[in-house]
């Protein structure tokens, strides 16, 4: 009776199908800088960042939680352990002692200035006692060649007015509001024809690595900078993978 009892368990094991790996959820922060990530209408974050991570995550089993915000609201939450990863956070020495970074280069990145057409700016002696703004507690402002040290560096005085978004910054452009602005390149080369007051100038700044950062204080992170540098690694050794095609 009991080898046909262990038998019977035996067999309802072997029938019983494998339990799928439980889904890790994961809370990832977003801001809007299209074309490298964004809220569509329909409400779907999108944007090289935002399918490169959707890809990611679906290779990994992982079920994502977009956090909307700015970018100051984005990178508190991650200093609070609140979201588990933001994407496109350039690294610096200073946000190294706040957040870890994974180790795969995502993209390099730079910043341009923006000017209403009414002004004149040709270089950088130009901006002197110009209202200029950027982004909010970015590395455009802060990074060792933001905009803070450049003018510092080249002894020029100009009022810098901190904004919320790049949307902001061209809508005061435009406006006249402030005589220039400083937004990130490709926000710049996508959005600069649906405003009719504003031009670029040649004067760039802040070359950077832009990567995924993660709060310090979570058990996650380590494990989730494995499994990113893993996939990136995949990605960008196939010429002809998911990562080029959104690069293009």
């Amino acid at each position: 009776m009991k080898k046909i009892f262990l038998l019977s368990a035996i067999f309802i094991i072997l029938l019983t199908p494998l339990q799928s790996k439980e889904k890790l959820h994961l809370k990832i922060g977003c801001y809007e800088n299209p074309p490298k990530i964004f809220k569509e209408k329909t409400g779907n974050i999108s944007g090289f960042w935002g399918e490169l991570t959707n890809y990611i995550a679906n290779r990994e089993n992982w079920e994502i939680e977009w956090v909307y915000g700015n970018w100051d609201e984005c990178l508190l939450r991650l200093k609070n352990n609140e979201i588990d990863i933001m994407p496109d956070v350039g690294v610096t020495p200073e946000r190294k002692k706040l957040f870890l970074f994974n180790n795969e280069t995502v993209l390099m990145s730079w910043v341009r200035l923006y000017k209403n057409k009414s002004v004149k700016i040709e270089d950088l002696g130009d901006l002197k006692d110009k209202k200029i703004a950027a982004l909010k507690s970015s590395f455009d402002l802060n990074g060792p060649e933001g905009l803070f040290n450049t003018l510092k560096e080249y002894e020029i005085k100009a009022n810098i007015i901190e904004m919320e978004s790049y949307k902001e910054i061209f809508d005061a452009l435009q406006k006249g509001e402030i005589d220039a602005g400083v937004v990130d390149a490709d926000f710049g080369n996508i959005n600069q024809n649906k405003y009719n007051r504003i031009e670029k100038t040649a004067i760039l700044f802040q070359p950077a690595k832009m990567q995924y950062a993660f709060p310090k204080n979570s058990s996650k992170s380590s494990l989730l900078i494995s499994k990113i540098d893993k996939n990136l690694k995949i990605l960008k050794n196939d010429k002809d993978s998911f990562y080029y095609k959104m690069m293009d």
